[in-house]
């Protein structure tokens, strides 16, 4: 087995790859995996995986279509294109009885995690149901590319594939309609900008996780319980998993952008590998500024003088300054995010710099579904909105909840979604505190090594006797 190899910075892998753990098949499927047989599209599956651990991007291919193909060519080809494949018929070259073959490659940012994920779950959801079917790979990545805007129809790509295969293999199961259904199922309302219905129904799972300590994370996964892999922007991220208002979203198979001047970056690769994060402040205009950082509390270091004012009127100084780069929230969003994508949560903590933060989008062009701002000043309730609340009435954003800390505001043309701010978080949320769950599996395993230990003793002591 070989492992993935160097290509001017992009990682090949191709179907004899030694793969990371993949979800669980039924037993005709696994029964393959145990013994190294591999569909070609099993490999499409660890697609994620790679691209989580790439600094470029992944080409992906079978093994044998190297002798048709240079990697450089499609890689070369892609331009400012974020996926792209080459497709070709073998059986014009050489003596290889493969129908179709295929290069494609992904780059590591936003859009082109986004179609691998996509060609990910189209496959694992035909072999999770025992149907490694001829062509299967090159329907994923076509269909994915077509979901994302590509330059090839999923009808288009999905016939020519069908034509290529002789008749006795063409086993569809519902043909190009169904590929497209399969890609839509749970995710459709990142596409669409249909209205969702006001109540949603709640699954019978187990109960929500709480990261936050003022409930924000229950009162989003309520409001987009139904969403099942939406996009956020996290401005001032800060750390990935405690007090993070989005984690328990990423927990649910979101994804999206965190924006953090301070150096969280490898706590986030390391707990949200599929999170696009950006070490960078966001502001008004493009640049640079000074950021005050407080050591014993660096989620209250702040740019802005009127906090860092604040601060030394309570006695507490910065420890350090940095200079850190600006950028437009606007900027980021166009070079991070695939174009129409929807952004259904916009998170803002920034100690005094909401107005720059907010200014610096382009609210015609970006219309995130709900808007959630920390609005009163850290350690005392007093509020803040006054001071940017302005840009986004003028945005066509409604307050709908408060919090005591938090904001809550949607976009006009989301207003449907109000009724789900109506109530604080209670007890038909059906939530537990994470941190609370955590003690909760330490006791236990506390508990079983005690019953150990006095099973121990116990049998030490008969011995003895």
């Amino acid at each position: 087995m070989t492992g993935p190899w160097p290509l001017g910075g992009v990682s090949v892998c191709h179907a004899s790859v030694t793969l990371p753990p993949l979800p669980t098949f039924g037993p005709q499927t696994q029964r393959m995996a145990e013994h190294r047989t591999w569909f070609a599209a099993a490999r499409l599956q660890c697609l994620p995986w790679w691209l989580a651990r790439a600094k470029t991007g992944v080409v992906v291919t079978d093994l044998d279509v190297q002798w048709h193909a240079d990697p450089r060519t499609v890689w070369a080809q892609m331009g400012s294109a974020s996926a792209g494949a080459v497709r070709f018929d073998p059986r014009q070259r050489v003596l290889w009885e493969e129908w179709y073959m295929t290069l494609a490659a992904f780059r590591a940012d936003a859009s082109g995690r986004a179609v691998a994920s996509d060609v990910a779950r189209y496959v694992t959801h035909f072999l999770q149901q025992e149907q490694g079917l001829w062509g299967l790979d090159q329907a994923a990545l076509w269909s994915a590319f077509a979901r994302h805007g590509g330059p090839i129809g999923l009808q288009t790509a999905s016939r020519e594939v069908v034509a290529a295969l002789p008749a006795s293999l063409v086993r569809w199961p519902g043909g190009p309609a169904h590929a497209q259904a399969i890609l839509s199922t749970g995710v459709a309302s990142q596409q669409s900008r249909a209205p969702v219905q006001p109540t949603p129904a709640r699954a019978a799972e187990g109960p929500r996780l709480c990261y936050t300590r003022n409930f924000e994370d229950v009162m989003l996964q309520r409001v987009f319980a139904d969403v099942a892999q939406g996009t956020y922007v996290d401005v001032g991220a800060s750390a990935p998993v405690w007090d993070s208002n989005t984690y328990a979203l990423y927990r649910k198979g979101w994804r999206g952008l965190a924006i953090e001047p301070l150096d969280y970056g490898v706590m986030w690769q390391r707990e949200r590998p599929d999170d696009v994060w950006v070490q960078a402040a966001a502001g008004q205009a493009e640049g640079e500024l000074t950021l005050h950082v407080y050591g014993q509390a660096q989620q209250i270091s702040t740019a802005s003088p009127q906090m860092q004012a604040l601060w030394a009127q309570r006695q507490i100084q910065p420890d350090a300054q940095r200079t850190v780069p600006v950028h437009r929230l606007s900027t980021l969003w166009d070079r991070h995010l695939a174009v129409g994508r929807d952004v259904h949560v916009l998170s803002v903590d920034v100690e005094g710099m909401e107005r720059q933060v907010l200014l610096g989008l382009d609210w015609t062009r970006h219309r995130p579904w709900l808007v959630l701002m920390e609005a009163v000043l850290p350690g005392v309730p007093e509020p803040t909105h006054a001071g940017w609340e302005d840009v986004l009435l003028a945005a066509s954003y409604v307050p709908v909840y408060f919090d005591g800390v938090n904001r809550f505001y949607l976009a006009q043309e989301r207003m449907v979604l109000r009724d789900r701010l109506r109530l604080p978080p209670n007890v038909w949320d059906n939530f537990v505190s994470a941190r609370q769950q955590q003690l909760e599996q330490q006791v236990q395993v506390l508990q079983a090594k005690l019953l150990q230990c006095q099973a121990r003793w116990t049998a030490q002591d008969q011995t003895r006797t």
